[in-house]
């Protein structure tokens, strides 16, 4: 609730982080949005002295509080534009919109209907045994996280470059 409330009332908040092996950091953020993917909660917010938005896990916070002597610098961004060809939260550094084009095997096809990896998926049926799926979005590591969900029962057809990352992937799983 207080970061709900700090968005809300436009306040800046200091916050305790401490992400996995790393040391916590004080950091001080302008914050501006709450989204949950994955079952996880994430703000979105500006650091003190930076001037990208970056997405920060709830749960890898703690003693947060109200800050009152940082003048709270708010955004023009659009959060459904910001969100409109991105899967997850992370906004990669290039941020260029990909058709993505995939083989899924039939047994998908349920859970791609049901749910769907992105808002502009769609499915073309190719026979009784495969179809052929296509997305328009930022390639970033929720989405390469999603696809590799699915293991062998889904083949990235292009770019080849998203293949290429992904088979990088697989390697050094071996």
């Amino acid at each position: 609730m207080p970061l709900f409330k700090a968005i809300r009332e436009r306040q800046v908040v200091d916050v305790k982080y401490q992400n996995f092996y790393k040391e916590p950091d004080e950091i001080t953020l302008y914050p501006y949005y709450l989204k949950q993917y994955w079952r996880r909660w994430y703000l979105l917010a500006c650091r003190k002295g930076k001037k990208d938005i970056e997405a920060f896990a709830l749960d890898y916070m703690d003693d947060v509080s109200i800050n009152s002597k940082v003048k709270y610098k708010g955004t023009k961004t659009s959060f459904a534009k910001y969100f409109e060809h991105l899967v997850g939260v992370t906004m990669p550094p290039e941020q260029n919109v990909e058709h993505i084009e995939l083989w899924a095997d039939m047994s998908l096809v349920p859970l791609l209907v049901s749910s769907p990896i992105h808002k502009t998926q769609q499915l073309v049926m190719n026979d009784s045994r495969n179809c052929t799926v296509t997305l328009d979005v930022m390639i970033n590591y929720e989405l390469i996280q999603e696809l590799m969900f699915y293991g062998d029962r889904l083949v990235v057809k292009s770019p080849a470059h998203l293949r290429d990352q992904m088979k990088e992937r697989l390697d050094w799983c071996k």
